[in-house]
């Protein structure tokens, strides 16, 4: 005969003599012919499995204890995902009364806004994330010191973030770290694929199915065989040892592997002790990028 006891630590022979005391959870007895057995156990949190062999005298065998088993009942998250060299431009996400700042670096930062105007408007937005596309959930975030600095006018002219924000990487060599942000879930592994871009955030891998990390937290496509002008996301899926997964959609990107062209030099005048550079909308141009070019740099020398 078999006695199995699921408490929260390892019991004796004595404990199991005795199967009805407060510290066991679940207890069952076997005949000497079964070899396993099914016991529920809806609650979370560690337990352990005794185990009591008894010959046909009934004098037990030395208590057998497993390692601790661990309910896990949430899918794995992950955190600070990033992109190496990714780059779009900055928007802001409202989420309820939270609004983050996404910078070119593909990074949030948590604003604190002050202007009540402001805060209605973005309250009424109020952006949801689907169970698919957790990006913005998942970049880095980022601490700004004093954020209070921001003037309501130049949030103002911030455009808000909409899933059809493009990012740019320089290449189809695509590199991608991440964390875990679950200490409980024990990974059983990561997947990376690729989709196409389409009007939904995708779920599967249409263009690269997924390939396994082998539980590393960075991944590298060597010449993935993406054309620049073929948009697309890449897909992280995390599947923890209780077959629970997540998956989270990031991009659209685009590989820019070409510099901004310019159709006419700007105009430089001097008037007085000034220069003065002049150029129109229509001046910088970049055949890859679906929005405007948003800075510019210059400098003077001789």
């Amino acid at each position: 005969m078999y006695r199995i006891a699921i408490a929260n630590s390892c019991l004796s022979t004595d404990d199991l003599e005795s199967p009805h005391q407060d510290i066991i959870l679940q207890y069952k007895e076997l005949p000497s012919t079964e070899q396993s057995v099914v016991m529920n156990y809806n609650n979370t949190g560690k337990v352990f499995t005794t185990v009591v062999a008894y010959n046909y005298a009934m004098e037990p065998s030395k208590a057998v204890c497993s390692d601790g088993i661990l309910r896990d009942t949430t899918p794995p998250k992950l955190k600070n995902i990033r992109v190496s060299h990714a780059k779009w431009r900055e928007t802001l996400f409202c989420d309820g009364a939270t609004t983050f700042l996404l910078t070119s670096n593909m990074e949030k930062i948590i604003l604190t806004i002050k202007y009540p105007d402001f805060q209605r408007t973005c309250f009424q937005i109020n952006q949801s994330m689907n169970e698919c596309n957790q990006m913005i959930q998942s970049l880095p975030t980022r601490i700004m010191e004093n954020d209070d600095a921001i003037p309501e006018i130049l949030l103002n002219t911030i455009p808000i973030y909409t899933t059809k924000e493009f990012a740019f990487i320089p290449s189809d060599h695509i590199h991608i770290d991440w964390e875990i942000d679950d200490g409980k879930s024990q990974i059983d592994d990561f997947y990376i694929g690729i989709a196409r871009y389409e009007n939904d955030v995708p779920c599967v891998p249409t263009l690269l199915d997924y390939k396994p990390t082998h539980r590393n937290t960075r991944f590298s496509f060597h010449h993935a065989g993406i054309g620049s002008n073929e948009p697309f996301y890449i897909l992280l899926k995390a599947v923890n040892k209780a077959n629970l997964q997540s998956t989270t959609a990031i991009g659209p990107f685009l590989i820019d592997d070409t510099p901004p062209e310019y159709n006419n030099i700007p105009v430089v005048e001097i008037k007085g002790m000034s220069i003065y550079i002049s150029w129109s909308k229509d001046t910088f141009y970049d055949a890859e990028q679906r929005s405007n070019i948003q800075t510019i740099y210059f400098q003077f020398g001789k």
